[in-house]
């Protein structure tokens, strides 16, 4: 069974992000390292307090942002260690890995994607158009 994080435990996420280089706010000091693929940079983590505080105050800095949630009965906790692929309209690959943490933060080129989510061998799947100047919440919620 994969790591669930409790709510209580974590918090949103977010960070700074220009298409070529990263320009990180002053919380950028308690996320993990950025992560540079072809054209892509993206973020992973959102564990502990420190780490989840400064996701939630990048959030609005970045692109696309992803959350990772699975219901349990009534409740809903974080989980982590998601395998995520980034895929661009035209069908190459902008970036795969496995998140870190409930968050992620990505710094794409504007233009239409499909991510893929999956978690305890269950994938989901959300389209998205990013826009420059306009940054994404998606949300993959697993159920029983």
């Amino acid at each position: 069974m994969r790591a669930a994080i409790s709510k209580s435990f974590l918090a949103s996420i977010g960070l700074t992000a220009l298409f070529a280089t990263v320009a990180l706010p002053s919380a950028a000091a308690d996320l993990p390292a950025a992560h540079h693929v072809g054209r892509s940079t993206y973020v992973t983590g959102g564990i502990g307090l420190d780490e989840s505080t400064a996701f939630k105050s990048a959030m609005k800095d970045w692109p696309m942002t992803l959350m990772f949630v699975q219901k349990d009965g009534d409740r809903a906790e974080y989980v982590a260690d998601v395998k995520v692929k980034v895929i661009e309209h035209s069908g190459a690959m902008a970036f795969t890995t496995d998140s870190q943490g409930p968050f992620m933060l990505a710094n794409l080129q504007p233009g239409a994607y499909k991510v893929e989510a999956t978690f305890d061998n269950k994938t989901l799947q959300q389209n998205v158009e990013v826009k420059q100047g306009k940054p994404v919440k998606l949300t993959f919620l697993w159920t029983p």
